[in-house]
């Protein structure tokens, strides 16, 4: 059985449609998009912008905690 919506309704949830499609069009765009310079792909690059901080963070706790097992035994 179809729902029947009003055209309040639908006209309330226009610009939430409006605004979803033009997100998922801008995500696949990027995803196809590759840089000039080193013909890698955006999404990728951007990944690995976010992914950076969290990468030291891990790196500087796995030292330390090695650093300091190390220490420990002697």
């Amino acid at each position: 059985m179809a729902a029947i919506r009003t055209q309040r309704e639908i006209r309330q949830r226009a610009p939430w449609w409006l605004a979803g499609l033009l997100l998922a069009n801008f995500l696949l765009m990027s995803y196809d998009a590759r840089d000039y310079n080193n013909n890698q792909r955006v999404v990728q690059s951007w990944a690995q912008t976010f992914a950076y901080p969290v990468q030291r963070v891990a790196a500087f706790v796995g030292n330390n905690a090695r650093l300091a097992w190390i220490k420990a035994e002697e």
